[in-house]
């Protein structure tokens, strides 16, 4: 609702068109009845074009990921038909804090610490990082703009929560103060460095459906595992960092690394590739002419 406001309040100055989507993911009951009070603080503001979008999130594991990939592939559609240049969303410094502690918590190496991106290559922009949740919400109390709180916030199943509720009031209770600017300040600062070692890695990569051992094992540890990164991705394959480290491993001992989805890394010759895994080997009892075994 932050968003929609100041968005409003400065869209003819700045000269720009802009609409609103909201995505109804399904997963709870007030999420339509919230969707329409979208809907009619759009017309309130300006008259905006609002688009509903509902997917189709299947329950289990990896739910939250899940959620996220179905929310922007479907406001990805909408920009792309609407013909519109980007994807605007509201994280704050605080969505940026809680994503940076979330990495180093899971270990997370391939994304560096460089958390939530301000602009990403895929279209989508967050101009709100600069404020934390607490300006956000003064910004609507002091206008009186009406918002709703999702209610799966205070879901301690998922880990984000976790960290918002316990780890960041630890650390600022270790601090003596409030560390969201300062994780935020240092997550984006990381952003820059990764953007430049992604930059290296992707003139070094060359053809990513093969790997070369000596030119791959020559370059810095943070280019190789980069270049391993964006060859794997190219070609459909799930990347996290234990699997980039294997591929290495295979690059380096002419070996092979076991990829999601039947499918193997195989190096031979030092050319590595991606291939199906083959058949498995399936144990048969042997004759034994008609007559009882022992």
């Amino acid at each position: 609702m932050a968003l929609l406001s100041s968005c409003s309040a400065i869209s003819d100055r700045l000269g720009f068109h802009f609409e609103v989507a909201t995505v109804d993911h399904g997963l709870r009951p007030e999420g339509a009845i919230e969707a329409a009070k979208v809907g009619e603080a759009s017309r309130t503001f300006g008259g905006l074009k609002h688009h509903l979008l509902r997917v189709d999130v299947p329950n289990g594991s990896g739910l939250e990921e899940k959620a996220r990939h179905a929310r922007y592939a479907a406001l990805e559609r909408i920009r792309a038909s609407e013909r519109l240049n980007v994807v605007a969303t509201a994280h704050t410094a605080n969505d940026q804090a809680e994503t940076l502690l979330m990495r180093l918590m899971r270990g997370s190496a391939l994304g560096g610490a460089g958390g939530i991106q301000e602009l990403r290559a895929d279209h989508v922009i967050r101009p709100m990082l600069f404020a934390t949740r607490e300006d956000v919400l003064a910004y609507l109390q002091a206008r009186e703009i009406a918002f709703a709180t999702d209610s799966m916030n205070a879901d301690r199943s998922f880990l984000r929560v976790r960290v918002r509720s316990d780890v960041l009031p630890a650390l600022d209770a270790a601090a003596g103060g409030p560390v969201v600017k300062a994780l935020a300040r240092f997550a984006s600062l990381a952003a820059e460095d990764d953007a430049w070692l992604d930059e290296q890695a992707l003139a070094a990569l060359g053809d990513p459906s093969e790997l070369l051992a000596d030119k791959v094992l020559t370059l810095p540890p943070p280019i190789a595992r980069r270049v391993v990164a964006l060859a794997l991705t190219a070609q459909g394959v799930e990347v996290n960092f234990e699997v980039v480290a294997e591929v290495l491993r295979a690059l380096r001992d002419g070996g092979t690394a076991t990829l999601a989805g039947d499918r193997i890394f195989a190096c031979k010759n030092g050319r590595g590739y991606v291939e199906n895994a083959p058949p498995r080997l399936h144990a048969t009892s042997s004759s034994t002419g008609g007559r009882e075994g022992p």
